[in-house]
Order: C-alpha cells, then sequence, then structure tokens
C-alpha cells in the first residue's frame, strides 16, 4: 500500500509539494510561536520581577525584640522568609536597634563644644535623665555652658537610635567600621560605674549637623525606663549608598536620610555591631551595653530562573508566611508585609491578555493554511476523478479509498511534525538575537550549581549600577561577579549597594 500511495503522490508532484510547503512552514511558525510567546511572557515576567516593580517583590518583616528572644526571632523569622518564595534563592537582609536615645545639648547645631575639646555632656538639654533626680543645688538645665540658645530649634528633642547595618549597603566616608566595645572597667570601692563605651559610626548628614567628627565621644541617655547610659566613642561617618532605597525604606525608619524633622529631630542610626546588643536572660547577660528594642528583616528572593509556571503557587506560599508569621510562637510579635501577591496577581493578568493577542494571530495562520490545503485537495479531486472511478470499477470500496487518502495526508503531516520541534530552538534563538528582542532576556541563563546542603545558592547579581531608587544586588566583598541577566529598559526601584 505504501508503494502505490507514493506512486500516487509522484503523479501529481506539484500539488503534492504545494500541500508540503504550506503544512511545513505553517507548523513551524506556529510551534515557534507558541515557544516565543512563552518565553516572551516569562522575560517579561522576570524583568518586572527584577527590575520595573522590584520593589513590591520584597518581604519586609518587623518584630520587637528583647536580649532574652532576640535570637530565636530571628532564627524564627529567617526560617519562614527562606520558605516563602517557593525555592527560590533568598537572601535576607537584618538590623537589630535599639530604643530611642537623648542627644547631649552641647551637640545642637550652633552650639560651641565645651571646654573639655571633643566631649560632649551626657544629659540631653542639660536634663537629668528620665526617672533619675538632678543632684542636690544642682539647677535642672545643666551647666550654663551646656545650655543651647533660647529658640524653638533648641527645644526641639534631639535624638538618636543604633542599629546594625548591611556593611554592602554603606561606604565610609572617614574613619573606620566600628568595632565590637571594650571591656567596661573594673569599678571597686563602691564607686559610681562609668558607663559602658560603644564603638560607632555616625551618618555623613548627621555628623555635619551636629558637627561631630572621628575621635569624639559623647554620652547619650535612653528615653526608656531601663537602659543604662552609654558612652559613644565615634570610630567613622559613613553614607548610604543609596538613600530612599527599598532596603533602606525597609531596614531604616530614616530611609538613610541621616536626619528627619519633626516634633523632634532624629539623627542616625549609629552604626554598630551585632557584638554591641546585649542577648541572653538577665542578670548575666551576655554581649554589649545595648539593649535590643526591634529587629526589621527584609527577604529578597532570586527570580533569575523564575517563569509563569510559579506564579499561583509562589502567590499562595507568600501570603499563606505572611498572614501565619504572626501567629508563630518563636515570632508572636512579627508583622510581615509584601506587595507580592497582587503583583503576581496583576502580571497573570497581563500574561493573559498577551497570549490572548497571540492567539488570535495564531488561529488567522490556521485558517489562511486549512483553506489553502481544502483548494489544494480540490484540486486533487478533480485531477483524480478519473482514477477514482477507476478503482470503483474495480472493486475498490469508499473505506479503502479514504484509506489511501489519510495515507496521503499522513505523509504530508510527518515531515511538518519532524521539522518543527526541530526548527523552534533555533527560530526562537534567531529572533532572540536580531531586532528588538535582542538582550531582552528570552532565553533564561542556565542556573547556578547547587549547594552542598542542595540549596541552589543566590545568583550573583554583582556590578549592576544602581540609581537612588532602584534595587540593586551587592555583590560578595571577596570577588564580585557579574551574571547573565536582562538589562533594564528604565530605572528600576531596586536600591542598595552592588552585590
Amino acid at each position: 500500500m505504501t508503494g502505490f500511495v507514493v506512486a500516487r503522490a509522484r503523479a501529481r508532484r506539484l500539488l503534492v509539494a504545494a500541500a508540503l510547503l504550506t503544512v511545513v512552514p505553517a507548523t513551524c511558525v506556529l510551534t515557534a510561536l507558541a515557544a516565543f510567546s512563552a518565553a516572551v511572557g516569562d522575560a517579561g515576567l522576570r524583568h518586572t520581577l527584577e527590575h520595573r516593580a522590584a520593589a513590591r517583590t520584597v518581604l519586609d518583616i518587623r518584630s520587637d525584640v528583647t536580649a532574652e528572644d532576640r535570637r530565636t526571632t530571628d532564627a524564627a523569622v529567617r526560617e519562614a522568609a527562606a520558605g516563602a518564595f517557593d525555592g527560590l534563592p533568598v537572601t535576607v537582609t537584618a538590623s537589630t536597634g535599639t530604643g530611642a536615645y537623648a542627644l547631649p545639648a552641647s551637640t545642637r547645631r550652633g552650639h560651641e563644644p565645651t571646654a573639655t575639646g571633643r566631649g560632649h555632656d551626657s544629659r540631653p538639654d542639660g536634663d537629668a535623665p528620665p526617672d533619675r533626680a538632678p543632684p542636690d543645688g544642682a539647677p535642672s538645665g545643666g551647666p550654663p555652658s551646656d545650655r543651647p540658645p533660647d529658640g524653638a530649634q533648641d527645644r526641639t528633642p534631639e535624638l538618636t537610635r543604633f542599629a546594625t547595618l548591611p556593611r554592602d549597603h554603606v561606604r565610609m566616608v572617614a574613619g573606620s567600621w566600628p568595632g565590637a566595645p571594650p571591656r567596661p572597667p573594673d569599678v571597686r570601692g563602691g564607686s559610681a560605674r562609668a558607663p559602658a563605651t560603644v564603638r560607632a559610626a555616625v551618618p555623613q548628614r548627621a555628623a555635619q549637623r551636629l558637627g561631630l567628627h572621628v575621635g569624639d565621644t559623647l554620652r547619650v541617655t535612653s528615653r526608656l525606663h531601663g537602659p543604662p547610659d552609654v558612652r559613644v566613642e565615634i570610630t567613622g561617618i559613613y553614607a548610604p549608598v543609596s538613600p530612599g532605597s527599598a532596603t533602606w525604606r525597609s531596614l531604616d525608619p530614616l530611609h538613610g536620610e541621616g536626619v528627619a524633622v519633626g516634633d523632634f529631630t532624629s539623627y542616625g542610626p549609629l552604626a554598630v555591631p551585632g557584638s554591641a546588643f546585649a542577648s541572653g536572660p538577665a542578670p548575666h547577660r551576655a554581649g554589649g551595653p545595648l539593649w535590643p528594642a526591634e529587629t526589621r528583616w527584609q527577604a529578597d528572593a532570586d527570580f533569575t530562573s523564575f517563569d509563569s509556571s510559579r506564579i499561583g503557587h509562589l502567590r499562595s506560599r507568600v501570603a499563606h508566611t505572611v498572614e501565619a508569621l504572626g501567629t508563630s510562637p518563636r515570632a508572636p510579635h512579627a508583622v510581615a508585609r509584601t506587595d507580592l501577591p497582587g503583583l503576581l496577581a496583576s502580571l497573570e493578568r497581563a500574561l493573559l491578555v498577551t497570549r490572548s493577542a497571540l492567539l488570535i494571530t495564531a488561529l488567522q495562520l490556521v485558517l489562511l493554511t486549512g483553506l489553502t490545503l481544502l483548494l489544494v485537495a480540490q484540486l486533487l479531486r478533480t485531477e483524480r476523478a478519473a482514477e477514482t472511478a477507476l478503482l470503483r470499477a474495480r472493486g475498490a470500496s469508499r473505506a479503502r479509498i479514504c484509506a489511501l487518502a489519510a495515507a496521503e495526508a499522513f505523509l504530508l503531516a510527518l515531515p511538518a511534525a519532524l521539522a518543527a520541534p526541530l526548527l523552534t530552538g533555533p527560530a526562537l534563538r534567531l529572533l532572540s538575537a536580531h531586532g528588538a528582542p535582542d538582550g531582552a532576556g528570552l532565553l533564561p541563563p542556565p542556573g547556578p550549581a547547587p549547594a552542598p546542603g542542595g540549596r541552589p545558592p543566590p545568583s550573583p547579581r554583582g556590578a549592576r549600577c544602581c540609581s537612588p531608587g532602584r534595587r540593586c544586588w551587592p555583590a560578595a566583598p571577596p570577588a564580585p561577579t557579574t551574571p547573565t541577566a536582562a538589562p533594564s529598559a528604565g530605572p528600576g526601584p531596586r536600591g542598595g549597594a552592588p552585590r
């Protein structure tokens, strides 16, 4: 039967060739169009999550902490954040801060330093700290030399706070990054214990406004009941790499600006190492003299290998994490916030609209191809009318004739079925390498090698330029690398230092 079908096709080779040239290109184009639609959708999804709407993809978490539960809460939050992004590599950045501390009056703008040189009085506005009475005979306003000039600005409380900061999001302007606090002196004989010393770095704007320099010391008093006074030794002056970026908006109440003026003036934060905070139960606490009051986390996923098939699962995982985090017994005071579920829902609708538009084009091509094949089939039927009558006269049934027609159709479809998958990959790479899709990231880069623990490491995103308000990724300090990523078509909200 095969030989007879081939002989019939050779007898009408022109019409069969026309049908073949219609079916094979149409099938290849439809297959490539489907693959191109999926690739464009995934590339646009990754570009939006990585650049244009990157600030809405982060998971911001904050929690009130104490020296007793700080480490337990941190471990619980990091575990929840790592599992919230459906297996994607996650980077968690944290910042632990204290409550408010009052600055000494001698640091007010326009006030000259005291006669002791770089030292500053320990009492804000010359008053005694909260819940403490001034010494007998001493005026409540402090020494005249420490009293700021009269005026509304001088009556405004000036506060600061201590916090740990990610080193890759700051740059040192002067001095060095603070180290571990020195051990407190051994006080004997019943004398008053001197306040513990903490080494800290000051924001550049705050240092300019307060007239602080490297090597200065000042004594600050907590506005809360309990934490002791602290003597601060300025070891350096820093500046945020991208103030106002997503990282600073999440980790710093002042958004990296260094100064905020309102009902009171806030400066800071004063950057300290993690060893400056106390940990463990009282009265045998380890660590430094600072009492932790709040920790902020920012969980950021790497969407380099993300595709549209995982949108629904990721949306449900993130929403579940946000709802369940505050009810965890290990982090009862944690509050999570993210715009990622709503962003994914809107992106899913946009992908549906895009694919619907491409489906209309595919249907038009199918319709044109079908009409062409009908025309060829009609011509073949006309050409083979006498041959078909001869076969019927020799005893061929209608089923036999239909089987011969189906075999001829199979011979036409077989080359298309074999060629379409083989040509789809080269066609997609050709479209991705020329014209507008060039460099748009239609083909995702190969994923990173799995880590020894089985979890893929975060892919490096280093050497990416950042502008204020744009979110970037710091590279590892020893050897920053540049990944394969789609270039941004416009400024995105991804901020921070290049990773």
